[in-house]
This record gives structure tokens, C-alpha cells and sequence, in this order.
């Protein structure tokens, strides 16, 4: 028993210190709650396999200028013959973004070679998922999609990345297949898939995804060309894209045309988590 009233008062301001810090991670996670929640992502294939020197500095400025949030990347290589350098690392040097993940597709020349996910925002439970080898089916590579969540105060956002194979619709349509199973299954409420798609022989690649997705390249079937390097076996030139569950909205889409950096037109897009919920348990 307490002998004062003194010690009684010391007592109990001590325990509503303890209450009071145990519930700062659950003020931390609400705060959120009922809000709208905007980010600015992007998706850029960055060329390392195409015929033309990368300045992988100048692509990076150009998307620091853009102010992006979070942006995945195609066609990295870490340390090959034809760049002797980590290109991920100096992306996100110079986009100043202090997070990144690698997803190695393939050892090549001497290094790697594979997708990125640079971010402003902390990547946790970084994956990655490599969709079957159809070699019967003339595929000549691997290819992957990478998965990471991002928490902004306590919201939960399941971002993937994706790279889909360039030799064929049948090779795609199996990878795109296996993705939508992938979205379908994940429990976080708020997705934003984002990838070079190759979708270049028609619209209808993208039917799969179509009913549970909403599109930034092609919404209200409006389609802008992504790739801008003649390649006669492409009948369609809007591959690259950004999609979103259906609770996010897509405020604004755009496509930078900066043909002097990549054989790939950036893609970016705004996007809104309206009246977000808290999903930090």
C-alpha cells in the first residue's frame, strides 16, 4: 500500500507515462485513418540492354525532378561487361531515394542483370517471384516480378514490379495470368503494379487484369506509346504501365518524352488512397 498521498500521485503519473507510450505506435498508425492518402509512383525501363550509351545519372535527375515517391525499373545491370558499374545504387544516388531492392533475372557478362525498385519510402518484405520458363514456347529468358510493401503512417501499400517477356503474347498471357493470381491472393487491401508489360500485339493482353485493375496507360481506353524505337515484329507501342486496385484512385498520368535517355518513355502517375484505413496489424 502507498503511505501518502504524495507517493500515490508519483504512482500514478508514472503509469499513464508507460499507457501513454505503449499506444504512440497505435496514435502513429491512425492518424491517417479517414484521410486521403497521394503518391506520385512511376515505372521506367532504363535500357541497359538497348544499343545506345545510358547515362544512368541523367535518367535519375530527371525522375528526382518529378518529385516521384516510389518508381520500378527494367533492364539493371549490376557490374556487366557493358556496365561496369551498379546501376540501381547509382539511380538512387542520384533520383535521392535511399531505398532500393534488386531482383536478379539472370547472370550476365560477368554480373547481373535483372529489375529495381528505387523509394523515398521504407521497403519492407521485399520478394520476388520468377514466372515459369516456357523454352517450349521460344522464351529465350527469365523473367520476374518483384513484390515489397510500403508503410506510410500505417498504411500498407503492396507495390509489385514486373518485366514480362518480349518474344510472345502466349509466353505474357501465362505470366500475366500468374500475376493476377499473385494480386488476388495478397491480403493488403491497397496495390499498385507498375512494369515494362512488352504488350505489343494487342489491347486484348491487358484483358485479364481489365475488371479487377484500374489502368493508367489506357484509362478510358486511351493509350499513349511508351517504347519509341521502330521494331517491326511490335504492333503496338504503349507496353509500359502502372496500375492500381480499384480503391486508389489515378488523379493524373503522364508520359515524359525523353527519347535521348532510353529506348523507353518513363511512365508516371498520381494516385489517391481515398479515405484511407489503417492495415498495420
Amino acid at each position: 500500500m502507498f503511505k501518502n498521498k504524495f507517493a500515490l500521485g508519483l504512482a500514478l503519473v508514472f503509469i499513464s507515462g508507460l499507457a501513454l507510450l505503449t499506444n504512440i505506435s497505435k496514435v502513429q498508425a491512425y492518424q491517417m485513418e479517414g484521410h486521403d492518402l497521394t503518391l506520385r509512383v512511376a515505372d521506367y525501363n532504363i535500357a541497359a540492354g538497348a544499343p545506345m550509351k545510358i547515362n544512368t545519372v541523367a535518367q535519375a535527375q530527371a525522375i528526382a525532378a518529378k518529385d516521384i515517391d516510389v518508381i520500378g525499373l527494367s533492364e539493371v545491370d549490376q557490374y556487366t561487361k557493358r556496365h561496369n558499374y551498379d546501376m540501381l545504387n547509382r539511380f538512387t544516388q542520384f533520383a535521392k531515394m535511399p531505398y532500393a531492392s534488386f531482383g536478379k533475372t539472370l547472370d550476365f557478362q560477368g554480373g547481373k542483370y535483372g529489375t529495381g525498385i528505387a523509394s523515398k519510402i521504407p521497403l519492407t518484405d521485399v520478394s520476388q517471384v520468377t514466372y515459369p520458363n516456357q523454352e517450349n514456347l521460344g522464351q529465350t529468358e527469365d523473367y520476374i516480378y518483384q513484390r515489397t510493401v510500403l508503410n506510410v503512417k500505417g498504411v500498407k501499400i503492396a507495390f509489385y514490379n514486373t518485366h514480362m517477356a518480349y518474344e510472345n503474347a502466349q509466353i505474357r498471357t501465362a505470366e500475366i495470368n500468374k500475376l493476377k493470381d499473385a494480386i488476388l491472393k495478397d491480403p493488403i487491401p491497397y496495390k499498385i503494379v507498375v512494369g515494362d508489360f512488352n504488350t505489343d500485339q494487342t489491347y486484348q493482353e491487358w484483358a485479364p487484369l481489365a475488371d479487377m485493375m484500374n489502368f493508367a496507360n489506357g484509362k478510358d481506353g486511351h493509350w499513349t506509346d511508351t517504347f519509341n524505337t521502330y521494331d517491326k515484329t511490335m504492333k503496338l507501342y504503349a507496353i509500359d504501365n502502372i496500375l492500381t486496385s480499384k480503391n486508389i484512385e489515378i488523379n493524373h498520368f503522364e508520359v515524359p518524352l525523353w527519347p535521348w535517355l532510353s529506348d523507353h518513355y518513363p511512365v508516371i502517375a498520381e494516385v489517391t488512397l481515398k479515405n484511407v484505413i489503417d492495415t498495420q496489424n
